[in-house]
């Protein structure tokens, strides 16, 4: 199996597909681009976690201009590295979250794979894509990693305290919302404030704990909304992922446009004013999370089970 891969975040779709891969003795062929942003696994950093993930999964690296030579099945992201392939290749496109809706992706690349995995039928006509019999509603193989509390505390040195996670907000909207006192607030309530950002996006708020993109698999921010009581999101489509992971959350709206998944935003969320909220507000937001635990539901309505997707996937192409 190949993987193109031009960002890092495209690690945490295809190592899952290369652990199932590794379980059929399936050798799995990384081929490696420059994407120039913060991301790029040609940044030392980045490339020296790409080499230690390879000798962990056993997978092989190169070049991605040497793709050309490796026939077969290979995966690429929302099109990504179509120009690299030919017809010896079985090309198999995957969903970034909503970026497949966007009329610059789906639509310009769907007559350049064979096929195109996408999480769900509802997620394709909700945003109204013309059907095509290349498309694989099995889900995201994202959402196959085990993530368990206890190990991820030892692994970010973290002890066992009542944790909310802050999917800190892009810089264009930082100013929308007062965040020195939303942390006051919620170490009032006794919990220890975690921060995640961004490498594009720097940290000027402080929390508790203050995290970029360490981890590129398992990918940290699924591993921090592991170790977190509540998360607090400012209308990201991190709100897939909280709820595959059925973990509830405020939600602060401050982008300048819509929210882009609103049927996620269930009673497992609780949406608050960014100018006006009070201590009262987020404890009162507290308490009524506590008591949803319907996840199941919208996973089943709009999304996917997750666990199996990776095993589905190679089921069904090879």
């Amino acid at each position: 199996m190949n993987f193109i891969i031009t960002e890092c975040t495209f690690l945490r779709y295809f190592l899952p597909l290369t652990i199932e891969g590794n379980k059929r003795n399936i050798q799995s062929n990384y081929f490696i681009g420059t994407s120039g942003k913060y991301n790029c696994p040609n940044q030392q950093k980045n490339n020296e976690q790409i080499k230690s993930l390879s000798l962990i999964y056993n997978f092989n690296i190169f070049n991605i201009e040497d793709v050309k030579n490796h026939p077969g099945l290979t995966f690429i992201i929302e099109g990504i590295g179509t120009n690299y392939l030919n017809n010896t290749h079985k090309k198999v496109s995957l969903t970034y979250m909503t970026d497949f809706s966007l009329p610059q992706n789906y639509p310009q690349y769907i007559n350049s794979v064979d096929n195109v995995v996408i999480p769900s039928k509802f997620l394709k006509e909700y945003y109204n894509l013309s059907n095509s019999t290349k498309d694989l509603y099995l889900g995201s193989p994202k959402y196959d990693v085990k993530l368990n509390r206890d190990s991820l505390l030892k692994k970010y040195n973290l002890k066992d305290k009542k944790y909310i996670l802050i999917i800190y907000p892009r810089g264009r909207d930082i100013n929308k919302i007062n965040l020195n006192k939303l942390y006051n607030i919620l170490q009032e309530l006794n919990y220890t404030v975690i921060v995640k950002s961004r490498g594009k996006d720097p940290i000027k708020f402080k929390g508790d704990h203050n995290f970029y993109d360490s981890s590129w698999f398992p990918h940290d921010s699924m591993e921090l909304i592991t170790i977190s009581d509540l998360v607090i999101n400012f209308s990201s489509t991190v709100i897939k992922e909280l709820v595959l992971l059925k973990k509830p959350c405020i939600n602060f709206n401050i982008k300048p446009f819509g929210l882009l998944l609103p049927f996620l935003y269930d009673k497992n969320t609780v949406e608050l004013k960014p100018n006006t909220f009070t201590k009262e507000d987020i404890s009162k937001a507290i308490d009524k999370l506590k008591q949803y635990n319907n996840y199941d539901t919208l996973i089943e309505k709009y999304l996917f089970k997750p666990g199996k997707v990776s095993k589905q996937i190679l089921d069904k192409l090879i």
